[in-house]
């Protein structure tokens, strides 16, 4: 049903979208914004329907991940290479620690994509103008970890248990600051457990967090992950 719901939405939006864009191109003063408005907001439900279908999958056992050679330094350079307008818009100073290396393993690239830049868009989205995120990789021989840290708002620590529930977020109803379905972190978790991973979590209110996200790069860490999953 979501497959079918999500093809019938997705085709007027993507007309919706297009059209937006031509009319950002020949509009301008207070018309032009609305077609800005137009276009970010058909976005904004473009990736909700995404994240929505993608962890419908998830949570069916549909979505089975294939495991190839990947490089996690080349997934973390695209990433942020996609994201360095939003730093830029804001303001926010990037910091990166890289190995030269590739660091190279058995995993899933599009998961390792869907991860990264669920974090990196969380930490540039809860971080306010003139902020700062940090990006590390750290290459541990048969795992690996990637730690995206902010300078954001933080939350409390006794709020880490539910954050990686569906549809959460920190503030929540009318009195919610930030604009997200609540589903990239949900995603993150489940995309980290078919991997065989584990995700850490270090907070503090007003003063930012850091998300650790550990990944094994062996075949056996793979089979282990299988057995896990299939009890």
């Amino acid at each position: 049903m979501l497959a079918n719901m999500s093809h019938e939405i997705r085709t007027p939006l993507t007309s919706i979208t297009g059209f937006s864009e031509v009319l950002e191109q020949n509009l301008s003063g207070q018309h032009g914004d609305f077609a800005t408005k137009i276009r970010k907001s058909s976005e904004r439900l473009q990736r909700t329907l995404e994240s929505v279908l993608h962890l419908s999958k998830l949570e069916s056992s549909v979505h089975k991940l294939e495991r190839e050679e990947v490089s996690l330094r080349a997934v973390v350079e695209d990433v942020t290479a996609a994201l360095r307008d939003d730093l830029t818009e804001k303001s926010l100073a990037l910091q990166t620690e890289i190995p030269d290396s590739p660091v190279s393993g058995i995993s899933n690239e599009d998961a390792l994509h869907r991860i990264c830049r669920n974090l990196l868009e969380n930490a540039i989205k809860f971080t306010p103008a003139g902020g700062c995120v940090g990006i590390r990789l750290l290459d541990e021989g048969r795992s690996a970890t990637l730690e995206i840290e902010d300078s954001g708002i933080g939350m409390d620590p006794e709020n880490v248990p539910g954050l990686f529930q569906a549809f959460r977020q920190e503030s929540e109803g009318m009195a919610r600051e930030y604009e997200g379905s609540g589903l990239g972190l949900s995603i993150v978790k489940r995309l980290t457990d078919e991997l065989g991973g584990e995700v850490d979590v270090e907070t503090e209110k007003g003063e930012g967090t850091c998300f650790a996200v550990t990944l094994p790069l062996t075949d056996d860490a793979h089979e282990r992950s299988d057995e896990t999953v299939g009890g």
